[in-house]
């Protein structure tokens, strides 16, 4: 990202949970979802800067795909 590394914004993306957690998998960043949902859609960073694109891609997505219904 361009902004300040002390920005609001970018601390807010690179945010961990205090506590403690089971063995296994690393943390999970909110960052880290966005770019996995994108693997999923086949879209890339330039397709979200293509606004028709993007509003295709987005108007079609189902919101929830991991909810059972």
């Amino acid at each position: 990202m361009r902004s300040d590394d002390s920005s609001v914004a970018k601390s807010a993306m690179n945010i961990t949970v205090d506590g403690s957690r089971p063995r296994g998998r690393p943390k999970t960043r909110w960052l880290d979802r966005i770019e996995e949902d994108m693997r999923l859609l086949k879209l890339t960073t330039g397709d979200a800067f293509d606004r028709r694109k993007w509003r295709n891609h987005t108007r079609n997505a189902d919101p929830n795909p991991w909810e059972d219904g």
